[in-house]
Order: C-alpha cells, then sequence, then structure tokens
C-alpha cells in the first residue's frame, strides 16, 4: 500500500511539472520578448539612476528586426536604417519590459556626427509599429550616432559608432604610396566632340622634285629618310638636250654678236655716205632678230631653274632640294632616267603637320574655325593643344563629311604622318561650383566616389556627377569646395578598403 501511494505521488510531480512547461511555452509565444541578444548595449555605472548614458561600443546586440538594440532599466529601442524600395530611413522600434510599445508613447531624436560634415539632427514621427525618420541617410553610412529618448518622463540616452568605406593612413604612409591630393572647388567643365583622326604631311610645306628636262642621272647624293637643307644637291643629271640648248644660246649670242657689229658698221658707212640707207636698216633688222633669238635662247635654259651647270660641261645640272627638311620619297638610281613627268624625291618639312578628323554633318553646327583642340593619339601620348585652323568648305561625296584641321608643331618629330588620333573640339562649357580630377574617381559598389581625406582618415564620398570632359567632372552633390580628395595613387585607398571588408552595416 505504501509502495502504491509513492508511485502516484511522483506520477502526480510529473504532471505538475510538465503542466507547468507547457503554460510557461505558451506564455512566451503570447508574449515574446526581444532575441536573447538583449541586454544593455552598454551596462551603465554606478550612480546613474535618473540618466541613461552610453559610450560608442565596437560591436551591437541586435534586435528582432536585425537592428542595434538598446535597453536600460526596462525601456528598450531598436535601430535600423531601412532602405528597401525607399531612399535610406532610419526606423527605430520601442519596448517595455520586451514587449512592443506603441511608437507614439516615445519622443526620440537622433544626431549623426559625420567625418568631413556638420551634425545631422533626425526627428521621428509614428508610423505604423514603428518610428520614421524625418531624413535620408545619406551613404556611405559611416557615423557616430547619440539617440536620445523620452518615455514616461524620463531621458534615456544611447550611443553607437558605426565605420565603412574608411581606413586610416598616417602622412607618412601617405608619401610611402605615392598618394597625391588636391582640393575640390570651381572649374571650367568644357563641352567637348571627340573625333578619330590621323596625322598627316603639311601639304603647304611639301616639294615633289622632278628633273626640269629628260636627262639621266649622273649620281645619286640623298637617300630616304635624310634630314637636308635647303639648296642641298640631290641628284647630278646627265642631260643631251640641255647640252643642245646651250650650244643653241651660246651660237644664238655669237650671231648676236655679229649681227651688232654689222649694224655698227652699216651705220657708220651710212652716215659717211659710203652705203646707202637700206644697207643700215637691213642690218639693224638682222642685229634686232639675233638679239631676240639669244634672248629667246637664254629665257628657255632660265625657265628650268638654277641648274648650277659647269661651264665646260653644258650637258651636267645639278637637283637642288627646293625646302629643308626630310626626304620621305625616292624615286632615283645611277644611270635611271628622268623627265618632267617624273617625280624623284619628296621632301618635307615635319617641324609642323596636319591633324584631320571628319566632322559628320550632324555636329557640323557646333564646330567652326578657331575653336580650341585637344589632339592625343590612342596610346596616350604624344598630346598637344592648337585650335581648329580649317574646315573644308565642301561635304565629301562618299562620307557625307567635311575635314577639319589643327596644325601642331613638330619640334621633335613625335608626330609621326599616319599615327592614328582623337581630336577633342571644345564647343562649349560649364562653369561648375564644384569639381574634381577625373582620374579621382573609382566604382565603389554602385557609387562613382573619390576619396576624401579628414584628418588622417580617408573615407569614400559618392558623389552625384554632371558635366564633364576629360581631365574634370562636375560634382552636384556629395562634395563641397575646399575639402581635399585622393588623385594620384587613390587605387591604394580602395584597395586598403577592400581588404578591411568594408562593410555595410545596418
Amino acid at each position: 500500500m505504501q509502495t502504491t501511494t509513492k508511485a502516484w505521488s511522483l506520477l502526480l510531480l510529473v504532471l505538475v511539472l510538465g503542466a507547468s512547461a507547457f503554460f510557461a511555452r505558451m506564455r512566451g509565444a503570447a508574449d515574446p520578448a526581444p532575441p536573447s541578444a538583449h541586454g544593455h548595449e552598454h551596462p551603465l555605472p554606478a550612480g546613474q539612476d535618473d540618466a541613461h548614458h552610453a559610450a560608442p561600443v565596437a560591436h551591437a546586440l541586435r534586435g528582432a528586426q536585425r537592428g542595434r538594440w538598446f535597453e536600460a532599466d526596462g525601456f528598450g529601442l531598436e535601430v535600423t536604417i531601412f532602405e528597401a524600395g525607399v531612399p535610406p530611413e532610419f526606423r527605430i522600434y520601442l519596448y517595455r519590459d520586451g514587449r512592443p510599445l506603441a511608437p507614439g508613447s516615445a519622443r526620440v531624436t537622433l544626431e549623426l556626427e559625420r567625418l568631413g560634415r556638420a551634425p545631422q539632427t533626425i526627428q521621428f514621427v509614428a508610423d505604423g509599429d514603428y518610428l520614421r525618420g524625418d531624413a535620408l541617410v545619406a551613404e556611405p553610412h559611416s557615423f557616430e550616432v547619440r539617440i536620445t529618448a523620452t518615455y514616461a518622463e524620463r531621458d534615456y540616452h544611447f550611443a553607437y559608432e558605426q565605420v565603412e568605406s574608411r581606413v586610416e593612413l598616417s602622412d607618412q604612409e601617405l608619401a610611402r604610396s605615392g598618394i597625391e591630393l588636391a582640393t575640390a572647388g570651381p572649374a571650367r567643365i568644357e563641352q567637348v566632340l571627340r573625333l578619330p583622326g590621323e596625322i598627316r604631311l603639311n601639304g603647304d610645306r611639301l616639294a615633289h622634285v622632278v628633273a626640269p628636262i629628260t636627262g639621266v642621272a649622273q649620281s645619286v647624293h640623298a637617300n630616304a629618310g635624310e634630314k637636308i637643307e635647303r639648296g642641298a644637291v640631290l641628284a647630278v643629271i646627265s642631260s643631251q638636250v640641255l647640252a643642245e640648248m646651250r650650244l643653241a644660246a651660246a651660237s644664238a649670242d655669237a650671231r648676236l654678236a655679229l649681227a651688232h657689229q654689222a649694224k655698227l658698221r652699216e651705220q657708220r658707212l651710212w652716215r659717211e655716205g659710203i652705203a646707202p640707207e637700206q644697207d643700215f636698216r637691213r642690218a639693224e633688222y638682222a642685229a634686232r632678230e639675233a638679239a631676240l633669238a639669244a634672248r629667246s635662247a637664254r629665257e628657255q635654259i632660265e625657265a628650268l631653274g638654277d641648274l648650277a651647270v659647269k661651264a665646260d660641261k653644258p650637258g651636267l645640272f645639278e637637283l637642288r632640294a627646293p625646302i629643308a627638311g626630310t626626304i620621305i620619297d625616292k624615286h632615283l638610281a645611277v644611270g635611271e632616267g628622268v623627265s618632267p613627268e617624273t617625280r624623284v624625291f619628296t621632301v618635307a618639312d615635319l617641324s609642323t603637320v596636319w591633324a584631320e578628323a571628319k566632322v559628320g554633318a550632324r555636329d557640323l553646327a557646333a564646330v567652326r574655325s578657331g575653336q580650341s583642340a585637344r589632339v592625343s593619339a590612342l596610346a596616350g601620348e604624344p598630346r598637344a593643344d592648337g585650335t581648329v585652323s580649317y574646315l573644308s568648305a565642301l561635304l565629301g561625296e562618299q562620307d557625307r563629311a567635311v575635314t577639319a584641321r589643327v596644325v601642331l608643331d613638330n619640334p621633335r618629330d613625335a608626330w609621326r604622318p599616319g599615327l592614328p588620333i582623337t581630336i577633342d573640339i571644345v564647343t562649349g562649357g560649364t562653369d561648375a561650383a564644384v569639381a574634381v580630377a577625373a582620374d579621382a574617381l573609382h566604382t565603389l559598389r554602385d557609387w562613382q566616389v573619390v576619396f576624401g581625406r579628414y584628418g588622417e582618415f580617408f573615407e569614400a564620398r559618392p558623389l552625384a556627377l554632371g558635366a564633364r570632359d576629360d581631365r574634370q567632372v562636375e560634382v552636384l552633390d556629395g562634395l563641397t569646395a575646399g575639402e581635399r580628395y585622393a588623385v594620384k595613387n587613390s587605387y591604394v585607398i580602395k584597395a586598403d578598403i577592400g581588404k578591411a571588408g568594408a562593410s555595410h552595416d545596418h
């Protein structure tokens, strides 16, 4: 009997314990508390009973909305940054003893402090089951946060720090990395029409050398690629035709001398009354004809140019360079025949060249002579500034475009004819209040950023961009005039941010 009583007692105890556990689970389901991570974000120092203060810490506890959880004396709040389908905004959820509170039961103010920015104060309004901040939370979400909440006539203060897209580099580390800084400020952003083109010979400084008369090359003194001075001997030509012309001219000069002497003699005889006037007039006419013949013979030779013929070798003449420059083409060898129809040398003055590009019909209204232009090789170097000096008057029959030309100085022969280039013609511009160097821009996440310098920290600054050219970009938002940012070797900062695993912690 005693054994039976003990068995019933044990059974009754098991039933009571099981019922207690069941009702406890049911109560937990009906009245949920924040997740197990709940607790004081920052333990309160002794003596702080009326106002609750907290200093920033590295790691925050998480709440039911996966936000940062803060609690003091039974009052709790959870801070999140919500950006699903809306611009980023703060949302705060309120709790008392682990149970949700109506969003209007407390007043909350949040203050953000960012590097290089004035503090931002955000007020909150009730929206559904949470409090919604009244301002957009700009990227990056890197700041110190101070929260003031007033509930049941008591003030609660919490704080935390959130860092992303930031690295620390001392001035010494900056120098070792070769990072150089610039200052954002006003700039003229040029509107540019970019055209593909080519370097061509300056047609105004080009000479095609031909023999003025038929002949045969006796010697050749210049080769392709040589730089020559004006008047330099290119070749010596032997010409039978020239020899005959020289002999004819000499004969005409001799006949002229004889005719002149005959005229003088007949004139004297006529004046002395020895010979009739008719003989004098015939001699005078013959002298005039001889003079015309001699003059014609000389002018035919002179028309051939300065041939520098030696008196004892009337059949030889020299081909000379008409301009100083470089021989870019040669078609002559010893013993080869030449004629006025044969181009034997081409000499180009390469001290200047033409940069030419085609301007299509749709861009013609924007291009004018006198506009500034920048010329660059496809490989990046060389580069030069110039002016549009010429636009052809007619559209090409094949491409329906006109030729735009920029004359470039070429003192070191860096611009080689045939080199493919781009020509940027400045067709207008915009005065930007704030601009940064185009070389300073990087892509980080889905932002276009520069890395601002604040003390010994660099932090990404996402930018809203406007007009741009190949050197500068207008900043519409994200950076103010006077802020310093990294330009040269700024990729080092991006790499360091990547190594640090820049988080996007909300």
